[in-house]
């Protein structure tokens, strides 16, 4: 994953999309005046996503040491360009046939740049991010279509089926209990008339 990050865009736009979501058609038009480099956050202005709305990115994880020399790379190489994405100082305007590339060289399936959001619902769930939180770095409005990006992988039924076994070993399930009407009558009636 790290070649298949680095070999499609410069600085790492692939770095960008799997820890913060960020879509295609966001990521491209991010100008130099929107990173402030000092408090590692990009800033994505009202109009310029999907929702129209603007929201702010964390620079974390491995964005972290390309954005540390990408202001003096583009001051020495590109002083010109304006572009946080760029090829030798050029505006990127479409990278698919370069992500096709990088995919094969790195011997991956072709997989889509969107897919990179998935990866960081998932990661910010795992990692305890708070719902909300992630929902605003990754722009979605709504919690049911974020929770489609939440996608369950066969480790995680793994995982889950261990912790169960373990739970249940432990004596702390609950015994098996009569049907409701036939353990209380009464009260199988009051549950159905609600």
């Amino acid at each position: 994953m790290d070649f298949l990050m680095s070999y499609t865009l410069r600085p790492s736009g692939g770095d960008s999309g799997y820890h913060t979501g960020i879509r295609k058609g966001e990521l491209l038009p991010i100008r130099l005046d929107q990173v402030n480099w000092r408090a590692k956050q990009i800033t994505l202005y009202h109009g310029t996503t999907k929702s129209n709305e603007g929201r702010v990115l964390p620079i974390c994880g491995d964005m972290i040491p390309w954005t540390e020399l990408a202001p003096d790379d583009l001051k020495q190489n590109y002083p010109d360009c304006q572009w946080l994405f760029h090829r030798a100082g050029r505006h990127i305007k479409d990278f698919r046939k370069t992500w096709e590339n990088a995919c094969e060289a790195a011997g991956v399936d072709a997989s889509l740049f969107h897919d990179l959001r998935r990866c960081a619902v998932r990661n910010m769930e795992l990692a305890g991010v708070a719902r909300s939180v992630a929902m605003k770095i990754t722009g979605h409005k709504t919690e049911s279509v974020y929770l489609r990006y939440m996608i369950a992988s066969n480790r995680d039924i793994r995982a889950a089926g261990e912790k169960l076994a373990c739970y249940i070993a432990g004596a702390g399930a609950e015994p098996l209990q009569q049907p409701l009407q036939d353990a209380e009558p009464e009260a199988a009636k009051k549950h159905a008339k609600h």
